[in-house]
């Protein structure tokens, strides 16, 4: 019995380890910028979820700092704490976000509109031409978010009869349950 709990023990470090290799591999801007953080609890509010990390006393972190996930943007912190620190996730309703897409390079704003629901590509004229399946990424202009940073596909568009705009929906690739390590990038 004693072996079996040591191998599961093993395993789940194995597993975080992968985890944390993955995640530091997807850095890619100066590696000073970053920390380390570990989710420490998501809350169960649907459309305003706030997502709590731990984070060390000493980190040098601020308010809009960005929170990423190996598979790109999670989120922007909230506020600070002496040991964590409150991140508004990309899925709030609260959420919005200056975006450029990868084919057409169309600028918008993807705001959320809740768990297990996609984005919204926000006031984009009829004349927009998007494609189905296009990335997009932050575009960097707000200076919240840096430039490049994946967000998440078109998987939606929508030309409306009675509105003047199109409906156009992006899909979150990464979820915030589904992660227990991130990097917090400090943008310069």
């Amino acid at each position: 019995k004693k072996l079996r709990v040591i191998n599961q023990f093993l395993e789940k470090v194995s597993k975080e380890n992968e985890e944390l290799n993955s995640l530091w591999s997807s850095a890619r801007l100066n590696f000073d910028n970053y920390s380390f953080a570990r989710k420490r609890s998501i809350s169960s509010n649907e459309f305003q979820p706030l997502l709590v990390v731990d984070i060390h006393s000493k980190s040098n972190i601020d308010i809009d700092d960005v929170l990423l996930s190996s598979k790109g943007l999670v989120g922007k912190i909230e506020s600070l704490g002496v040991y964590s620190a409150e991140v508004v996730v990309l899925h709030d309703v609260r959420s919005s976000v200056p975006i450029i897409t990868e084919k057409s390079k169309l600028h918008g704003n993807v705001t959320g509109s809740g768990i297990g629901r996609p984005g919204n590509i926000e006031y984009i004229k009829k004349t927009a031409s998007y494609e189905l399946g296009e990335k997009v990424y932050t575009s960097g202009i707000a200076g919240v978010y840096p430039e490049g940073i994946f967000v998440g596909e078109i998987i939606s568009i929508d030309d409306l009869t009675d509105s003047e705009f199109l409906k156009v929906e992006v899909s979150f690739m990464q979820s915030p349950f589904n992660q227990d390590f991130y990097l917090i990038y400090k943008n310069e």
